[in-house]
């Protein structure tokens, strides 16, 4: 199994469902060094201006906006 340590990049991850959203960054932590996770558009403008993860996940349908 590989190591957190070994793990190269981070990830943000947007779903407006909780449960949904809880459940894939659960999964994907296995994957990451760092998974953050966002419910709306400009939840995840902030993380990503802030933290600038490698790789993007986003849900095409975020309730007022879209992915």
């Amino acid at each position: 199994m590989i190591e957190k340590d070994e793990l190269l990049y981070d990830l943000l991850y947007v779903e407006d469902e909780n449960e949904v959203r809880r459940n894939y960054a659960e999964y994907l932590e296995r994957f990451f060094r760092n998974v953050y996770e966002a419910s709306s558009a400009e939840e995840a403008l902030q993380i990503y201006k802030k933290k600038k993860p490698a790789i993007l996940i986003i849900d095409i349908n975020l309730g007022k906006q879209s992915g």
